[in-house]
This record gives C-alpha cells, structure tokens and sequence, in this order.
C-alpha cells in the first residue's frame, strides 16, 4: 500500500477563492461557518487531479462569480497540489484559461471556449498523459472511498459487496 500524503494546495481565482496557499501539517482542521469555502478547497482538489467537484460532478461552475452571479471573465484558474508518494514529491497542476476570439469586422471577442493546461513537476503534459500520472498515485475510486464517508453506502450494494470481497473473501 502507498503512503500518500497532501502537503500543500495552491488556489488561483477558483470558485471564490482569488488566491489561497494552505500548508498542510500532520494535522490540518479546516472549519468555518457555512458558505465560507471548506467545500471549495476539496472541490479545487478534486478538479485539479480528476476533473470532478468533490460529488463527483464534471459540470460545476469553477469561475469566481460577480455580485450579479455572472462569471468574471479573463482570469485564469490554478490549482497545484503538493502531493507525497512514499517520499517522493510531485507537483500537479491544472490551470483554465478562457479563449476569447474577435472575428473580422466585429468590435467585440466572443468566447470560443475554455482551454485546461497540464503540468506535473513544472512539465506540461497531455490531458491523457496527466491523468495516467494521476491513476499512478490512486484510482479515482479509491480516492472517493477514503475520503468521502457517504461514498460507500451510496454506492449499489452489488458494488459494495463487490469492494468487501476483493478486501475480505468471499464467505
């Protein structure tokens, strides 16, 4: 079994956090009152290495929203986790840049889409490459087990007795 362990989260302008650094001691409480960004700092987690809110949604807003609820445009999105592997550190990153297009004989750029970029240890990778890297440390399964407790019970029992088989025997 990997040792594996979290030691730091650099946050750019994800959700409502513009810019926040957490280093993570062996012991790190993260609390506030509701609506205060503990479910952002997962979520940044959870977007950075599998593209997933922290419920396992691919479509969730990331962009910081204005006072009207609307999206600021132009800005980019960072998330870096420090991550250890049985001692050794690597840095995975994933940032968000929106592609912003003016089409001859129009005043204004329209948005074109939102383009992800990809490093591991200041390297760019591929999407496909980034992912692989990522499966390397832990499978996303595992990784929803270990660290959201109604993961496991939400799951078909079919499933579940499927994990406690691989993990017990069968009876």
């Amino acid at each position: 079994m990997k040792n594996i362990t979290l030691d730091r989260t650099e946050i750019r302008n994800f959700k409502g956090q513009k810019s926040l650094d957490i280093d993570f001691k062996p012991l790190t409480i993260i609390e506030g009152p509701n609506a205060s960004g503990k479910t952002t700092i997962f979520d940044s987690f959870c977007w950075a290495q599998y593209g997933k809110d922290s419920s396992g949604s691919e479509k969730f807003e990331i962009r910081t929203l204005d006072e009207n609820g609307k999206s600021i445009d132009n800005t980019e999105i960072l998330v870096s986790n420090h991550i250890t592997v049985d001692g050794e550190t690597h840095i995975f990153t994933k940032s968000q840049k929106q592609k912003w297009v003016k089409k001859r004989g129009s005043t204004a750029p329209t948005f074109q889409g939102n383009i992800n970029s990809y490093e591991v240890d200041g390297y760019p990778m591929s999407e496909t490459d980034y992912k692989k890297a990522v499966a390397g440390m832990v499978s996303e399964d595992i990784f929803k087990l270990i660290t959201n407790p109604q993961a496991f019970p939400n799951m078909p029992w079919k499933e579940q007795r499927k994990i406690l088989v691989s993990l017990f025997g069968d009876m």
